[in-house]
């Protein structure tokens, strides 16, 4: 319904009236007629009231939070306040100034919207509708008030939780982390970060350092970092290369994380196992001096070097380059070098020696040939002492089955392959080397 202010009509009615006498009627006639278009002249009305708690930040105040000032507006316009502690009461209480006349400024009117504010902020229930003249409202506001996020950086865990909340933050939250320069316990920074404005009920993370970052993706328990993390992962991403694993050779990879542990080239001759024919053996290897006939093939060309030496005379399969004597097979390294015989058959570059090798009369002459190793004047000499012809010999002086050992130290002077030094077949009931009895192995059952 449209309504104007009482004060503009008789306004227009003096001004109508200074312009004469003669316009004295008109200027009455006009006014009677403005002010027959309307009901009635708008005119002060009772307050509208409207109280309640006041919740900042979810905490509520009394009269003794004198520092919030509550304000209520319309159109920008502040039409009343309340500070806390004006009344002896834990609540606000606002008397709105109303009038009939919606635009009568700095009042209210039924149905206008209004705001209202704590502090300069807006409370969560804004806007609020007027009621009627005279009307009583119960209405508790919620106002959240910016606060300021301390800087903790730094500080420990429980200090830093202490200024939190004594600046008014009540959603405190701790997430651990490492980090390198922060000690272990220190805030490393909070989310809001220091300085930021917020509500008091806002989540603030803290950070706080577990120490040094060990990172230890493959989860072998070694790490990264080192230093205080322990000892160097070189390869974080397999669980199987680490300072504790062993190096399996040729795999292409550093297991244990030692340079020094070699995992090819193992004999360090500085060829690889891919030509390397022997990498255990450091002579061996390509470009190295090959020793001819000794069936190793020392420079890694496919075959053991030959020259003049490599021959085989005897056919003992031993090259004349090593047997002592290439014209008797029975003459080579690894043959039984028969004792005392005066012939190295082993190539060890000695005669084989045993308890017959002695000249007790010292005649130069040993036992297994003097028929009398007590007297110095009887031995096999070949002189012909007597002069009848022939070297004087007695029975023992004999060697009727030509091996090489005289009768009284041949158990058996008839059989070649039984003397003192030759093999003696187990089992056999046969005394070949004349030690005095058969020989006895494992078979003899």
């Amino acid at each position: 319904m449209f309504r104007t202010n009482a004060r503009t009509v008789l306004g227009i009615g003096r001004r109508l009236t200074n312009l004469g006498s003669k316009f004295t009627f008109v200027a009455m006639a006009v006014l009677l007629v403005i002010l027959c278009s309307f009901p009635a002249l708008a005119t002060p009305e009772r307050p509208y009231t409207i109280g309640g708690e006041v919740y900042v930040n979810g905490e509520k105040l009394t009269q003794n939070d004198t520092d919030y000032t509550i304000t209520l507006e319309v159109d920008g316009i502040e039409l009343v306040s309340y500070t806390m502690g004006d009344y002896a009461v834990a609540y606000y209480t606002l008397s709105v100034p109303m009038d009939s006349d919606f635009e009568t400024p700095g009042k209210g009117f039924p149905g206008d919207e209004a705001y209202i504010y704590v502090n300069g902020t807006g409370v969560h229930e804004n806007p609020v509708i007027l009621g009627g003249y005279g009307v009583t409202a119960l209405l508790n506001i919620n106002a959240s008030i910016g606060v300021t996020v301390p800087n903790v950086t730094g500080n420990n865990e429980n200090d830093a939780r202490t200024e939190l909340g004594n600046a008014g933050f009540t959603n405190v939250t701790i997430i651990e982390e490492c980090n390198n320069d922060v000690p272990v316990g220190n805030v490393i920074r909070t989310e809001p970060e220091a300085g930021s404005i917020v509500t008091a009920d806002t989540q603030i993370v803290v950070y706080v350092s577990t120490g040094h970052c060990c990172t230890d993706n493959d989860g072998d328990q070694y790490y990264v970092e080192g230093g205080d993390c322990g000892l160097i992962d070189c390869d974080d991403n397999d669980a199987g290369v680490n300072p504790g694993a062993t190096e399996i050779p040729y795999n292409g990879k550093d297991d244990d994380c030692n340079p020094a542990t070699l995992d090819d080239d193992l004999d360090g001759d500085g060829y690889p196992i891919a030509t390397d024919c022997n990498d255990n053996d450091a002579s061996i290897h390509p470009g190295a001096v090959d020793i001819p006939c000794d069936g190793i093939d020392q420079d890694c060309d496919g075959s053991d070097a030959i020259n003049a030496t490599c021959t085989d005379a005897d056919g003992d399969g031993h090259m004349a380059d090593v047997d002592c004597n290439d014209n008797d097979a029975s003459i080579h390294p690894g043959a039984v070098d028969i004792p005392c015989d005066g012939i190295d058959q082993d190539c060890d570059g000695a005669d084989a020696i045993d308890a017959t090798c002695t000249d007790a009369d010292g005649d130069g002459h040993m036992a297994d040939v003097d028929c009398n190793d007590n007297d110095a004047s009887i031995h096999p000499d070949g002189i012909d002492q007597d002069c009848d012809g022939v070297d004087a010999v007695d029975a023992t002086c004999t060697d009727a089955d030509g091996d090489g050992h005289m009768a009284n130290v041949d158990c058996n002077d008839n059989d070649a392959s039984i003397h003192p030094g030759a093999v003696d077949i187990p089992c056999d009931g046969i005394d070949q080397d004349c030690d005095g009895a058969d020989a006895i192995d494992a078979t003899c059952t």
